[in-house]
């Protein structure tokens, strides 16, 4: 900086030229007012550099006039002249503090001075900015700023003038005609001005500046504090302006002053004084409510909301930050501005404020103060009395104070209870709630949380006694009985109301319990969020969750439930939103942290999610599912090192589970630490669950599957992630990587075919155009109905529960499958295979056909059945009643014509009608069948490869030329394509392939993985070629044969404990008349040492059941698996039956 440089532009000379002016005695002033009007500027004159263009304003001490500066740069600035006849001694001192307070502040929100000097006439002068804009109150009325819009434009406000404080400055003359508000870029910037009233509160600013003060009124009287309205007070500190602030934020709120403008004036100075000094402002949600209709109806339009909504916003918080700073003792008002700052944050955070209402005594003690003469008289009386009463009520107090307090206990053990259930810890929580059942305070709230739990349990009995409880005989119809009204219609509803085989009480129980919960809690957020959770249209369920919300934003369970269905969705964004909403809320609840890390993760925000993680195990560090999210986290930053560790906690927590006892393995192979891995491996094999009796009539019932199963599936995750599965040198091919491998195989080559656009989901339903996918999202047994746009990219939830989707050709219907269990929001973001496999099938009531129509949302029932799909001839919807066997045709839009039989004696569930609607592709057991619908005769069969498990998926080509053939679960045959015109059939993709689909164009190809993957792939078709010509691994029946028999092989060398490898070979050998078939039937024999025996029964009376053709194949595996059953249980009557029937068969082959 240059010598003659000061830090706001101005020159030092012309601030010594202004402290010379006037200040050697009272006699300096100049008297002649008509010399004044001579040497007065006016616009468009110059003084020095500056060309005076018009007046702005008129203040108490100056005139301020827009000009333009005209070098070094040019630019509008605004000059401040000394006011004709105010140029005496004190005036010109005051001014001297301005200009110097401005030039020790740089802030965005405050004005800036440029420059200093005199006028022409002799006068001092100053340069600052030129703030082109309206008064902060005029500026909100005119946008129509809601009340938050407002509070967050006071807080820039309240940051300049903290900025003033830290400086040693005063305002003192803080109101919104010194706030104005500019608009750059559509950002909203205030700037104060005019600090023509500042003073350091640190040391004055001249020596003079003190004695300009001495009994004068400086400031505007209605934003002025006490202090400064008391002559005898000359201890005037920083709180004045937070009082001033106070003033504003009060306008700012009502669009009103605190004090009745129409009197506040009258009576003189005096009266202002008093009404500053003595007078108790109202509230502001008080003050508004007393206005007249007119001034609070524009008051609230000009907030955008209405006069009930404004005073209930107004009402508690802010009425107490605004009374809290303009306290009328200065001691009882914020200490900082950067406090009011604080508090104003925390309002609009949702935290609790500092700020709250006056306690009484501080009340009583300013009555007192205000009527001292008046009540000493009777002060005496009123002692004696107190003194005779004060024990009474000391006791009484007490009394209620530990009421509160063990109420306030009740209360944080009951959330605590909630809390835990909603971590699915039902046990932890139930033993927190049975206390609590009859407590005064929240025991009927513990009666619902009790029957909650239970619900979450499916102990359904149990709920529904405990509701009924609730709603029955004397009990209070509180909102707790319409909470426990609209769980029991839930109940009612998922209990099949109207369904055929279903008692009609049902619905009229539900009708019942929902007509109650709507007279007691309709309107509230507690309704909405039940009535989301009754719904099966997901978007719905979106919608009446928002709508909880807004009533109430702090609702903790529609945070959640909505947090979940955007995870199903894939919008990690709003799902991060809803999760750092619930943690606001509940910030010792570990479930609004374990959301948001999941969202952050899928968002690739590695670091953000781990301080989640963090957090959300602090509060539940005996949680193995938080371990496992921040496990899954570590896996995609291949930070494995970290990763073993979440991995060896899950498994310590929760030893008995096969999916965590999973984890270490994938990490040790991950790290390239074999011999680890292998040791791992060894221990599972010799645990309960992987030497679990095997069972060769379901393979998912093998536990000691779920090892391999969980391998094949993390090779899949990893490849897809773009991260190799194992370390730096690959494994060897041994035991515990031999499905790994083959998994590894099979990933390669279906990429080289096709991409994965769905890594969750099944049964994929083309939409007309071909741009959207329908399928099922979850589990075969509990999941929802999805759609995927994709070209955006974005997935939408249509239905829950609901599976197997089919578009209709007019693209103005969704058939679908429903069971009639409805699935809770929570579970729809965790729906995988693997949960399934583990948990078995869950009850459900008899499958449903239904149809949503895509316009108009509306989703109805059309029969019991499954298998639904459409006629491309005649629009129809056919489908398949296991009722009597039959596939069925009916109109989805007229809703009087009755179903219509379209084939009897179904050979399996899942008949297909082709796209002609001339034939119909079934199977019986392991043959494909396709039947003229015309002649009701079979013209194809086909005997299907090795080895199914299985029903046989069947779809059709569009032009009903061909048909893709695979199965869902346990199949090792891969997906095959029969070409109807020549006969043939080709194998086109190995591996889980459960069923593909082409699009209406016949130019893509969606295909279903089944388990452990139930993923959807989606490859492109060579147009004019056949389908099998557009993949480039194709195998013949024979091929087919040898290669899996060389393949299963591969996996019992690698790991000679395969049983089921064992099992699928001997299987594919006896199918295809292997030449060792019999020798791979006698090692599947030896190897077959713990077993179930109804389970080797059961499959072996199935394979009796077949036609001869195809029992005949595998007539030595139905020998040794009922030869297995007797000798487990040789007294069995059945098991030696069945072996007796195997034995003649046999018998009856070898004759023919």
């Amino acid at each position: 900086m240059k010598k003659n440089e000061s830090t706001s532009g101005a020159d030092p000379g012309n601030l010594d030229r202004l402290l010379a002016i006037g200040l050697d005695s009272e006699t300096d002033e100049i008297t002649s007012t008509a010399s004044f009007e001579q040497l007065m500027e006016r616009p468009g004159g110059h003084i020095g550099r500056y060309k005076l263009l018009r007046t702005l304003g008129e203040g108490g001490m100056g005139i301020v006039y827009l000009a333009e500066q005209t070098e070094p740069v040019k630019r509008e600035v605004a000059l401040k002249v000394i006011k004709p006849g105010m140029d005496s001694k004190r005036v010109i001192v005051r001014f001297e503090a301005e200009q110097q307070a401005l030039a020790l502040m740089e802030h965005p929100h405050i004005a800036s001075v440029y420059d200093a000097g005199l006028a022409p006439s002799g006068r001092p002068y100053f340069v600052m900015e030129h703030v082109k804009g309206l008064p902060i109150t005029e500026h909100c009325d005119k946008y129509k700023l809601t009340i938050e819009e407002r509070l967050r434009l006071f807080l820039h406000v309240c940051e300049a003038v903290q900025h003033a404080h830290q400086k040693g400055i005063i305002h003192r003359d803080l109101k919104p005609s010194n706030i104005l508000v500019v608009t750059q870029d559509k950002e909203m910037i205030p700037k104060v001005i005019d600090f023509g009233v500042a003073r350091a509160i640190s040391q004055p600013l001249t020596e003079q500046t003190f004695y300009t003060e001495r009994g004068q009124l400086i400031g505007t009287p209605e934003y002025m504090s006490p202090e400064q309205a008391d002559l005898s007070s000359h201890d005037i500190d920083t709180r004045s302006d937070i009082y001033s602030l106070g003033i504003i934020l009060y306008e700012l709120l009502t669009g009103i002053l605190p004090f009745e403008p129409n009197t506040f004036r009258t009576g003189g100075i005096d009266h202002i004084r008093k009404v500053i000094c003595e007078e108790e402002p109202k509230s502001p949600s008080t003050r508004l409510s007393k206005t007249s209709v007119e001034e609070s109806d524009e008051s609230a339009r000009c907030r955008q909301t209405d006069v009930r909504t404004l005073c209930r916003k107004l009402n508690g918080d802010l009425d107490w930050i605004t009374l809290k700073a303009m306290e009328k003792d200065r001691t009882r008002r914020y200490a900082t501005v950067d406090a009011m700052a604080t508090d104003i944050c925390n309002y609009l955070n949702h935290q609790p404020v500092i700020a709250a209402p006056p306690a009484f005594l501080y009340r009583a003690r300013k009555f007192v103060r205000r009527h001292r003469q008046a009540l000493a008289a009777i002060v005496m009386l009123i002692l004696v009395v107190t003194a005779g009463l004060l024990t009474i009520l000391m006791y009484l107090r007490a009394a209620r104070e530990h009421t509160y307090v063990e109420s306030l206990e009740h209360q944080r053990l009951l959330a605590d209870a909630q809390m835990l259930s909603g971590n699915k810890k039902y046990e932890e929580a139930l033993a927190i709630i049975d206390p609590l059942i009859d407590s005064a305070y929240v025991g009927r709230q513990a009666k619902l949380t009790h029957a909650q739990v239970r619900l979450e349990q499916k102990d359904f009995a149990a709920a529904i006694t405990e509701l009924e409880a609730l709603v029955g005989g004397p009990s209070p119809r509180d909102e707790t009985a319409g909470q426990a009204h609209g769980m029991l219609a839930n109940i009612y509803y998922e209990g099949d109301p109207c369904a055929p085989g279903q008692t009609n009480d049902y619905h009229q129980l539900w009708k019942t319990h929902r007509e109650q919960a709507e007279q007691l809690i309709g309107g509230t957020a507690s309704y909405d969020f039940l009535r989301a959770r009754a719904t099966q249209d997901v978007q719905e369920a979106l919608i009446l969750l928002a709508g909880a919300l807004k009533l109430d934003p702090q609702h903790y369970d529609s945070l959640r439930e909505r947090a979940h269905i955007y995870q199903a969705q894939h919008d990690y964004y709003e799902m991060a939103m809803d999760a750092a909403c619930m943690i606001t809320i509940q910030p010792r609840n570990p479930q609004g942290y374990d959301l948001k890390a999941i969202a952050l993760r899928e968002m690739g925000r590695y670091d953000e999610a781990l301080q989640n993680h963090r957090d959300a195990i602090a509060l539940s560090p005996d949680d193995p599912d938080l371990y496992d999210g921040r496990l899954e986290t570590y896996m995609c930053m291949q930070q494995y090192e970290l990763a073993l560790r979440d991995a060896q906690k899950c498994a310590r927590l929760r030893p008995n589970e096969p999916s965590y006892f999973y984890k270490p393995f994938s990490v040790y192979t991950a790290l390239g630490q074999y011999d680890r891995a292998e040791e791992h491996y060894a221990r599972f094999a010799a645990s309960p669950a992987g030497s679990r009796d095997y069972d060769p009539d379901y393979l998912h019932n093998n536990t000691g599957l779920y090892f391999h199963l969980f391998s094949a599936r993390q090779v899949f995750e990893s490849l897809a992630a773009g991260r190799p599965w194992h370390g730096p040198d690959p494994p060897p091919h041994t035991a515990p990587y031999a499905i790994a491998y083959e998994a590894d195989s099979s990933f390669r080559l279906l990429s080289n075919n096709a991409r994965r656009i769905i890594s969750t989901g099944f049964d994929p339903s083309w939409s007309p155009d071909g741009t959207k996918l329908a399928y099922s999202q979850g589990l075969h047994t509990g999941s929802v109905v999805a759609m995927l746009d994709l070209e955006t990219g974005n997935t939408k939830l249509l239905v829950s529960p609901g599976r197997a989707p089919q578009w209709s050709p007019d693209g103005r219907y969704i058939a679908f499958v429903k069971d009639r269990w409805v699935l809770p929001p929570k579970r729809l973001g965790h729906l995988n295979c693997l949960a399934w496999i583990m948990d078995g099938e869950t009850p459900k009531h008899t499958e449903e056909v239904w149809v949503r129509d895509m316009v108009s949302r509306e989703i109805r029932r059309i029969d019991a059945g499954t298998n639904p799909h459409w006629g491309e001839q005649s629009k129809r919807l056919y489908y398949y009643s296991p009722t009597d066997n039959t596939l069925y045709s009916v109109s989805a839009v007229d809703r009087d014509i009755q179903p219509t039989p379209v084939l009897a004696n179904c050979g399996s569930s899942r008949p297909r009608i082709s796209p002609d609607e001339r034939y119909v592709a079934d199977s019986v057991n392991r043959e494909l069948r396709v039947t003229d619908l015309v002649t009701q005769n079979v013209v194809v069969t086909w005997l299907v490869p090795p080895v199914i498990r299985d029903t046989l998926l069947v779809q059709w080509s569009p032009d009903s030329h061909e048909l893709s053939l695979g199965s869902f679960l346990g199949s090792e045959m891969g997906l095959w394509i029969y070409d109807l015109r020549t006969r043939t059939a080709s194998k086109v993709l190995t591996g889980q392939v459960a069923t593909a689909c082409w699009s209406p164009n016949g130019q893509r190809f969606a295909i279903c993985l089944g388990p452990p993957f139930v993923e959807i792939w989606v490859a492109d078709l060579t147009p004019d070629r056949s389908t099998a010509e557009s993949f480039d691994f194709v195998q013949t029946l024979q091929e087919h044969s040898a290669w899996l028999i060389a393949k299963l092989s591969r996996e019992i060398e690698a790991d000679p404990a395969l049983v089921y490898a064992y099992d699928q070979r001997a299987d594919c050998a006896l199918w295809s008349g292997h030449e060792k078939a019999i020798e791979y039937l006698k090692e599947f024999d030896d190897v077959l040492t713990a077993y179930n025996a109804l389970a080797c029964l059961n499959r072996a009376k199935r394979i009796l059941n077949w036609p001869a053709q195809q029992r005949d194949r595998l007539l030595p595996l139905v020998l040794m698996l009922a030869g297995k059953a007797v000798k487990k249980e040789p007294e069995n009557p059945d098991f030696q039956r069945t072996l007796g029937d195997a034995l003649r068969n046999a018998e009856d082959q070898e004759v023919m």
